[in-house]
């Protein structure tokens, strides 16, 4: 599992969003996100038992990798351009976000709602070439968002910018990026 760390030695911190919470690793029960007043913390996190045979490695790096996705999802939240006012946000998404005001960790998690999903590089530009979609624009990542959160938030392109820029920076990451947005709706959640 040495993919998953970031040029850093920290856990890859958008693999974080897109592998551990978009494909079900790790959950949190209710409760252990909470909101103190200001912020969500975290205070506790679970593997899915589900997966631990899917993927190698997975049960014998499951404390480092719960404790590198805490760390990240911690260090996010500071990021105080992540922040939304509840009373913004569309009643459908309350729910999602804990009935509390959006921060980094609310949007992070997003992802392990499957309201969000982030595709790296051009594949998902390629993808739409291959069907006869014209002039695909080349981007380094793809959000494929739920209409839900990209309209029920406000500037919710920005502020899912600002996500993967915080993501990239907590690996020491600052170079300049492009995003590509695709709405979708998630009949599931």
């Amino acid at each position: 599992m040495a993919d998953v760390v970031g040029k850093n030695g920290k856990i890859d911190g958008v693999f974080a969003a897109q592998v551990l919470l978009g494909e079900d690793l790790f959950f949190f029960n209710d409760g252990e996100i909470v909101f103190d007043g200001s912020h969500h913390i975290i205070r506790g996190i679970q593997i899915n038992g589900e997966k631990i045979n899917e993927i190698p490695g997975l049960l014998e790096n499951a404390q480092a990798l719960a404790m590198g996705l805490a760390d990240c999802m911690m260090t996010v939240e500071q990021n105080e351009k992540l922040f939304c006012p509840i009373s913004e946000i569309d009643d459908e998404l309350k729910p999602f976000i804990y009935d509390e005001n959006l921060t980094g960790i609310t949007l992070m998690h997003l992802f392990a709602w499957h309201l969000l999903k982030i595709v790296e590089g051009d594949s998902m530009g390629d993808a739409l070439e291959a069907v006869g979609k014209e002039s695909v624009s080349k981007h380094d990542f793809t959000i494929v968002g739920d209409t839900r959160v990209l309209n029920g938030i406000p500037d919710s392109h920005k502020l899912i910018d600002e996500l993967i820029h915080s993501l990239l920076r907590y690996n020491d990451d600052d170079r300049e990026i492009s995003v590509n947005y695709i709405g979708m709706r998630n009949f599931d959640v």
